[in-house]
């Protein structure tokens, strides 16, 4: 630094990599596919464990009928399979604490711009993961529990699942950013969980929400995930004992009969919710990204 009338002058001085953003991000993802290949077990071990909780799932909620019993069954399978996709993201916490020494070194040796890293990172814990787990886990469960038998619905709730389980890994990755002890960051983690699962309206009706609290629910990511899965699925079906099934009397209107369509609006579901969730759910998954990248780039986790 340079003194002049009794102040320090700090001269600031911009790093220069010794490769491109994308060269970065190459080796840097190379070398993250190099480690998971080092220890496959792990990712085996996450494969099998959501084939084998998928298959459980499809046993607890076999071929669910469209009795009088279907809405509440088919509901409760969607929030239970939310939360498990949520709070299994805890995990994930640890993405960065993991290699922080080594992230600290080389970062302030100039070896690879932040974002690089960042996203090479990010990129491979997704993939094995959240990518690949639930892609086998939602074509398991959606067969098994018996829901509507249409492609494109089917490929909707894939959809759906990706979306809400990398949505909940963004807050994994957002906290675990900012906190050293992965004791912590569970706890703060499972706390912003929980509050948008009180949200979610299965607990609680959206509309009986008091008003000065009613804006939380557009901050739940189990909200939007329930809401998209439950249109996806109960618009237009009709619910009714197999009684009157038999007598050909299952019709809307008529008594003992549920119109899954009916059972939507009565709790506040939108039909906008098709195309509005999935956009939330990435849209929370991008802000939380980009709140992880901002924590990496301005703490440098290694204060």
């Amino acid at each position: 630094p340079l003194f002049r009338s009794g102040e320090y002058r700090v001269k600031k001085v911009s790093v220069q990599y010794p490769t491109g953003y994308l060269r970065q991000f190459s080796i840097l993802s190379k070398r993250a596919l190099i480690n998971t290949a080092r220890n496959p077990m792990l990712s085996i071990m996450q494969i099998a464990a959501m084939l084998v909780f998928g298959i459980v799932v499809g046993l607890i909620y076999l071929q669910l009928k469209l009795d009088e019993k279907g809405i509440q069954n088919r509901v409760g399978a969607f929030f239970f399979i939310i939360i498990n996709l949520i709070f299994g993201n805890l995990g994930s916490i640890e993405v960065f604490m993991k290699e922080r020494p080594i992230f600290r070194h080389e970062s302030a040796s100039g070896y690879y711009h932040i974002f690089a890293y960042f996203l090479a990172r990010v990129g491979c814990d997704l993939l094995f993961v959240n990518v690949l787990p639930f892609l086998l886990f939602a074509s398991v469960t959606y067969w098994m529990i018996g829901l509507q038998a249409d492609v494109g619905k089917f490929f909707y709730y894939v959809a759906i699942i990706l979306l809400t389980a990398i949505a909940g890994n963004g807050v994994s990755y957002a906290v675990g950013a900012g906190v050293r002890v992965f004791a912590l960051g569970t706890l703060l983690c499972a706390l912003v969980y929980t509050v948008m699962m009180v949200f979610g309206g299965l607990f609680l009706n959206l509309s009986s929400i008091p008003i000065w609290l009613r804006w939380l629910k557009w901050l739940s990511i189990f909200r939007y995930a329930l809401e998209a899965m439950s249109y996806n699925e109960l618009d237009g079906l009709i619910f009714c004992t197999d009684e009157i099934r038999m007598n050909g009397t299952c019709l809307p209107g008529f008594p003992g009969v549920v119109n899954g369509t009916s059972y939507l609006e009565s709790q506040d579901f939108m039909e906008a919710s098709l195309w509005f969730a999935p956009m939330a759910l990435a849209l929370f998954f991008v802000v939380f990204l980009f709140i992880a990248y901002l924590e990496l780039r301005y703490k440098k986790l290694n204060r």
